[in-house]
């Protein structure tokens, strides 16, 4: 009686189109080679959260490989992986296939794919993954996490690249131009550097100043400093630095730092300058570190530069103008007077 009512089981599953022994994937391992240390992790069919690897700047991640045991008649296992920057979507998926290693085992090692090299230094980036097994009959089946694929979250290191400048508005000066402070905000990717005339003045110092970088791991920060220069136009000076006072993590990241100073009240003496003659004030970043010294801002059209000129101490305004013999006012008096007041 069982044995019939077996056989009516299996000939109304055959009629509804549904296959009794349909193959499947029984369970999976990823390998991946994190800056030097393997790790095998175990992907469930279900309920896998994204490993997050992105507190520490990884040198590389390199994919070695996967294994796969499945059930039923399969021909093929493909592993499919994408790799894209946090807050964007895989818009290309890589197929890497597996070759039988026994009775429904599948498996490649030595892969040696360095994601890394794909990655922007200081950038967060996903590996994501899944996996399609091919029956006999070529019907295809998943493994996917439920559909939400299999996830790794990489902060993006990179040797050539231990300290890097971030693009956006990530750095500031403070100058102070007789009495009125003037803040300059500045662009790693060099799309703001606001650079300017400050005009002709009488005081220049310099209030203060916030510069923003990541680090890798394990790279330690001596110091950070301003350094600055005067010069006259078509000459060159000494830099001279001022220190950072203050610092803190970005967000709570440790890797990505800010360093900064204000109410400084650095004064550029201006007094021993030619009167009317060009000058500029050369501003960058320096950081000290363990492995050596790395500059922002300090080369060619990067250079953060503002030219000014002295004017001169008296001020026309006031001025008790001599009178001539004639009892008037010369004519050079108050052409001074008239262009002090047209140019301020």
């Amino acid at each position: 009686m069982e044995s019939k009512n077996r056989l009516l089981l299996l000939a109304l599953l055959s009629l509804l189109g549904v296959t009794a022994w349909a193959a499947s994937f029984t369970s999976i391992t990823l390998r991946i080679d994190a800056g030097g240390s393997m790790m095998s992790i175990p992907l469930p069919a279900t309920g896998f959260s994204t490993v997050d690897m992105s507190g520490t700047a990884m040198p590389s991640v390199v994919l070695d490989g996967y294994s796969a045991v499945t059930s039923g008649t399969v021909q093929n296992v493909y592993l499919y992986g994408a790799l894209y920057q946090e807050g964007t979507s895989p818009n290309e998926w890589h197929q890497v296939p597996s070759m039988p290693s026994g009775d429904n085992t599948w498996s490649i090692s030595g892969l040696d794919i360095d994601f890394v090299q794909e990655m922007s230094p200081g950038k967060v980036y996903y590996i994501e993954a899944y996996f399609e097994g091919v029956t006999d009959k070529g019907e295809k089946f998943y493994y996917n996490n439920g559909g939400s694929n299999y996830k790794v979250k990489v902060l993006a290191g990179g040797e050539s690249e231990p300290l890097r400048f971030l693009d956006g508005n990530t750095a500031s000066v403070m100058l102070n131009v007789d009495g009125s402070t003037r803040e300059y905000t500045f662009s790693g990717n060099g799309s703001r550097n606001p650079s300017d005339q400050v005009g002709q003045l009488s005081k220049l110092s310099i209030e203060g100043f916030e510069v923003e970088f990541m680090r890798q791991s394990g790279l330690e920060i001596s110091s950070v400093s301003l350094q600055y220069k005067v010069y006259g136009e078509g000459e060159d000076g000494s830099w001279n630095g001022l220190e950072a006072s203050s610092q803190q993590d970005v967000g709570g990241d440790k890797l990505h730092k800010s360093f900064y100073s204000y109410g400084i009240g650095q004064s550029i003496d201006v007094s021993m300058l030619d009167k009317g003659r060009t000058y500029v004030l050369e501003l960058m970043f320096q950081v000290v570190t363990g492995g050596g010294k790395y500059y922002f801002f300090g080369r060619g059209s990067d250079a953060m530069r503002f030219k000014f000129s002295v004017a001169d101490d008296e001020d026309p305004m006031k001025k008790k103008f001599d009178l001539n013999e004639d009892g008037g006012v010369d004519v050079g008096d108050v052409n001074l007077l008239l262009e002090y007041i047209l140019n301020h």
